[in-house]
């Protein structure tokens, strides 16, 4: 059964639905179901999660499946795949949408990009180069922080 938004986006649940009509209010260029890259089990795959954020690099999953420990398990694994990959998730649940689950899916962008900040921030830079004349950069201050309104 297809679910089918106000701009005729197809969706597979009405958790997904939901949660593409969201992004599509915010203004958050999203795509559904585009393939990513993983190493799994020492072999690469493409992977299809839910909602890939375009402008910000960060995928939704919408766990639509839970409750019983077969999806628990397979959860627990696309979370581990995810993670030796370095993707940044941010999970909905169904149980979500009987809160601010908005605020959820905002927060985790919110707090990925700041992280990421962060990351970026503490590492020493330093020049490249092996010429004499070469400028040497060095993080001296540490970077500003910034939170992330969008």
């Amino acid at each position: 059964m297809a679910y089918q938004d106000k701009l005729w986006n197809n969706y597979k649940s009405e958790g997904e639905k939901r949660i593409g009509t969201y992004l599509q209010e915010r203004k958050i260029n999203f795509s559904y179901e585009r393939p990513v890259a993983v190493v799994d089990s020492g072999k690469q795959k493409l992977w299809y999660p839910d909602f890939f954020l375009d402008n910000y690099h960060v995928l939704i999953e919408y766990l639509g499946m839970n409750g019983n420990q077969e999806s628990a398990k397979i959860n627990d694994y696309k979370r581990g795949v995810y993670r030796a990959n370095r993707f940044d998730v941010i999970e909905v649940y169904p149980t979500d949408f009987k809160g601010d689950w908005q605020h959820k899916i905002d927060s985790g962008i919110r707090n990925t990009l700041e992280r990421r900040v962060r990351d970026y921030a503490s590492k020493p830079r330093y020049g490249g180069a092996s010429h004499s004349s070469a400028k040497t950069y060095r993080h001296v201050k540490p970077y500003r922080q910034t939170s992330f309104k969008f």
